[in-house]
């Protein structure tokens, strides 16, 4: 009771109370006449929707899997996050050995794989029973790097065929987009080759995927 709402909408702020019932919100506005079980007072604090992280990377640093409470997120009021950013995801892989591209930012002697698959990477995911609600996009990088491994050069045309099959794939099976990090040294070189990310429209062809797709996303 008596906090500074703000909806989400973009209309301005106000002073109010959130009826909640089974974990789902009722009703909003002024409830002081209402009964309750719980009432926590709110007085000169903010009530907001949870906010979502857009460019996460708790998946890449493997946090999802050694801390999935995330608390530094639940604490910011962050409930939604979007992982299988700039370029890196964590599926789908063509061969385990694809792992070592996060060894950078994770110790790959702790991780397990038992996924290639983005539906397969997803189920382990909801297993873990994570703090927050994970969305992921996926990695060019990630993509690129599996089929010609640490060759930095473009790619012939069955290569690129490859990459949209398994982007197709992974995009029917839960990922919400693409990702690249054009800074990086595999995404790099497929800007240099203009009929990756231009002529042929890889990422255009993400784009047609996308619209083409129902969302899924793994919830809390």
């Amino acid at each position: 009771k008596n906090g500074t709402i703000i909806d989400g909408t973009g209309k301005p702020m106000f002073s109010g109370d959130v009826g909640i019932k089974e974990g789902e919100i009722k009703e909003i506005g002024d409830l002081h006449s209402e009964q309750a079980d719980k009432i926590i007072d709110a007085t000169g604090q903010y009530v907001t929707p949870g906010f979502v992280d857009i460019n996460n990377h708790s998946d890449t640093y493997w946090r999802i899997f050694l801390d999935p409470d995330l608390p530094s997120l639940i604490y910011q009021g962050i409930t939604t996050i979007v992982g299988g950013n700039c370029g890196s995801s964590l599926a789908p892989l063509v061969s385990h050995d694809n792992i070592h591209s996060i060894q950078k930012w994770a110790d790959i002697k702790q991780v397990n794989l038992n996924w290639l698959r983005m539906e397969e990477f997803l189920n382990e995911v909801e297993r873990k029973k994570l703090s927050v609600n994970f969305a992921t996009l996926v990695g060019h990088s990630t993509l690129r790097r599996g089929l010609i491994r640490d060759e930095v050069r473009g790619l012939n045309s069955h290569e690129m065929k490859t990459m949209k099959k398994m982007l197709t794939q992974a995009m029917k099976e839960g990922a919400i987009g693409l990702s690249t990090g054009l800074v990086y040294t595999h995404a790099k070189r497929s800007e240099e080759h203009t009929s990756e990310l231009q002529s042929h429209s890889f990422i255009s062809y993400a784009v047609f995927c996308l619209k083409k797709k129902i969302y899924k996303i793994t919830c809390v």
